[in-house]
């Protein structure tokens, strides 16, 4: 059975050599870490057998957990999780009140995003 595939390894796919490597065992694309630096994405443009995509516009997401965390936060500390959640929930950083991640919790799991969205749009 030959399926084509894009290799997606989320954080982990930096360099051409890596996507190279996946593009000789069948790989027909690859999705490119959104830490890689614009400058650095031109510079490795011209090393690629294969397409790349990556993140352009949009939130990241800094965590992900598959477990309920503000589920176990509202039980062990018996608040009212319906009135937190409607006015929507941010996390700081210990000592940096000017750090807000928006957090939330679905079916999926607890999932926390940067504070300032992704946009390459001008670059593009």
């Amino acid at each position: 059975l030959r399926i084509p595939y894009i290799y997606d390894a989320e954080t982990l796919v930096t360099s051409a050599r890596q996507i190279n490597f996946w593009a000789k065992k069948g790989a027909v694309g690859a999705v490119l870490a959104r830490e890689v630096p614009f400058e650095e994405m031109k510079a490795m443009e011209e090393k690629l057998d294969i397409p790349v995509e990556t993140l352009v516009y949009g939130a990241t997401c800094i965590h992900q957990s598959k477990r309920p965390l503000l589920q176990n936060y509202y039980n062990y500390t018996k608040q009212d999780e319906q009135k937190d959640r409607e006015r929507g929930l941010f996390i700081s950083e210990p000592k940096k009140e000017e750090t807000h991640y928006s957090i939330y919790e679905d079916s999926h799991g607890t999932h926390i995003f940067a504070s300032n969205d992704l946009n390459l749009s001008n670059e593009l």
